[in-house]
């Protein structure tokens, strides 16, 4: 039963373990194709505003060069001849053209039928020096529409996509100038397919971020008045982290492959560990360490608890933190007692020769404290052991205590027949308060991790004070587990802990050692 319900779990753990693989697979994978996406973005829109930073300085300097040099008579073909030399030699000028207001009288590109009217423009730049058109047609030239920038008397004509032209005709990506307007940022000049409504929120800056499943990057000129929106559609960015997806496969085969084989591994061990924890309750592997418990007014040693230890016959030795869980989980936890109280019964009658008063503590699991067994058991102990119920303090956890109304006649009866009975690891479960106010009993053990905080500025340094608090008030003594520093010591002997145990006093030891500490103190 027990190796099936093992192998169910391991199943379990598999399953969970490549759903968080594939998961993390398919994050890994949209991050990177999200990452390539505003890379390729981000070269788009920055050669765009290289573009346009080159575009705007070449017309300056179309317009700085007029305003130094004189002037052939306005619109002449002399002055005409002039401006197309200037035009030649700024490749983003397409031509130049001469200005009443915003009347159009004549320009080097083509010869003019008529004035045209310009109209008002579309936008103001460099703090209104310069003014700004859209898609102005001339007529003389068919199919030809530019943008126009003007200072004083003089226009310089634009062929808008050469600024967007960075992307050919059928590229998925999209490409847009935009500026700052009375309204807000607007589109100039784009190509591919925009949406207006992505400009919405824009406060100029760089940024990135995805809207409706499509990839965009903005891109500040850094002059308050340009921008660059670069796209990339929803299915382009899908193709990106199918791709991503494909790269990283053979390295979330090996992730599953790996944490697949310690999972199998680890059941392995488990179920081997179970097999080896049998062996070695059958050949006697296990010995005791005792740790003192001292009271604190007077540094007495009044007793010890009882740790269990296994030295394998091959290998090295195994901790109780990694075979108790074992023990536990496969029903061997009454023979890890069983062997416990059978070591202690070898061991005890010297300890109370010595001191008829001293106590050993023995930790009772939760399969032993909810059968009536353990009465009977504790008793052949001290029946053999020569020594009396008073000198057997029984250790329980809030884990233990799962069956209430169980628990609570066996530790009744454990605690008529003579046995004192302490909660152990107090704080670190959930009904603590609940189990107090159920069951008799005599101590209550503060846990290390609190005895840890209490000479610190860590929050939980208080929850020391607030278990010894509800202890006094329900009339229980205290032992406190792990002291290791001798301001520790102090600060439960002063807020009225009575015993404690740790490094501070003696780490685990034999009997005989311990029968020397405890003559000695």
């Amino acid at each position: 039963m027990h190796h099936r319900y093992l192998v169910v779990r391991a199943t379990v753990a598999a399953g969970v373990v490549l759903l968080l693989i594939v998961l993390a697979w398919g994050g890994l994978a949209w991050w990177q194709a999200r990452r390539q996406a505003t890379v390729q973005l981000t070269t788009l829109a920055e050669e765009v505003l290289r573009r346009s930073a080159q575009t705007r300085v070449q017309v300056l300097d179309v317009f700085r060069h007029l305003e130094a040099q004189a002037d052939a008579p306005s619109c002449s073909q002399a002055h005409l001849d002039q401006l197309r030399t200037l035009a030649a030699n700024a490749s983003y000028v397409q031509g130049i053209g001469v200005l009443d207001g915003d009347v159009l009288r004549c320009a080097s590109l083509t010869e003019l039928h008529r004035p045209l009217p310009l109209g008002r423009p579309s936008r103001l730049l460099l703090g209104g020096k310069v003014r700004s058109w859209s898609g102005v047609r001339l007529d003389e030239i068919p199919g030809g529409r530019f943008n126009v920038n003007a200072a004083g008397n003089y226009a310089a004509f634009i062929v808008p996509d050469q600024v967007t032209d960075v992307l050919p005709p059928d590229s998925p990506l999209a490409i847009a100038h935009i500026g700052r307007g009375a309204n807000g940022w607007n589109l100039i000049r784009h190509r591919g397919s925009l949406d207006p409504a992505w400009l919405r929120g824009y406060a100029g800056g760089n940024q990135a971020r995805t809207v409706e499943g499509s990839r965009l990057v903005m891109r500040d000129a850094g002059d308050g008045e340009t921008a660059v929106l670069a796209a990339m559609p929803r299915a382009q960015l899908q193709l990106l982290w199918r791709q991503a997806l494909q790269r990283t496969l053979p390295f979330a085969a090996a992730a599953a492959l790996l944490a697949l084989l310690a999972l199998a591994g680890l059941l392995r061990r488990q179920m081997s560990l179970r097999a080896e924890l049998t062996r070695a309750l059958d050949n006697r592997e296990f010995y005791l360490r005792y740790q003192p418990v001292v009271a604190l007014g007077s540094g007495r040693c009044v007793g010890a608890e009882a740790l269990i230890r296994w030295q394998r016959s091959s290998g090295p030795p195994i901790g109780p933190a990694e075979f108790i869980p074992v023990a536990e989980e496969h029903a061997l936890i009454c023979r890890i007692t069983d062997e416990v109280m059978a070591l202690v019964t070898a061991d005890a009658q010297a300890l109370v020769a010595q001191d008829p008063a001293a106590h050993i503590a023995i930790n009772l699991s939760a399969a032993d404290i909810n059968v009536p067994r353990i009465q009977s058991r504790l008793q052949r102990m001290i029946d053999k052991a020569g020594i009396g119920a008073h000198n057997v303090l029984v250790e329980v956890t809030e884990r233990g205590l799962i069956q209430p109304e169980t628990a609570r006649d066996i530790l009744i009866a454990i605690r008529s027949s003579g046995y004192r009975v302490a909660i152990d690891d107090f704080g670190t479960g959930h009904s603590s308060l609940s189990y107090l106010a159920t069951y008799d009993l005599d101590f209550l053990k503060i846990d290390k991790s609190f005895v840890d905080a209490i000479d610190s500025n860590d929050p939980t340094s208080t929850l020391a004070f607030h278990i010894i608090g509800i202890a006094k008030s329900l009339g229980l003594q205290m032992i406190a587990e792990g002291v290791e520093t001798e301001r520790q010591r102090d600060i439960l002997r002063d807020a009225g802990v009575q015993y404690a145990q740790g490094w501070l006093f003696g780490k685990p030891m034999s009997m005989p050692e311990l029968l020397d500490y405890a003559r000695a103190n």
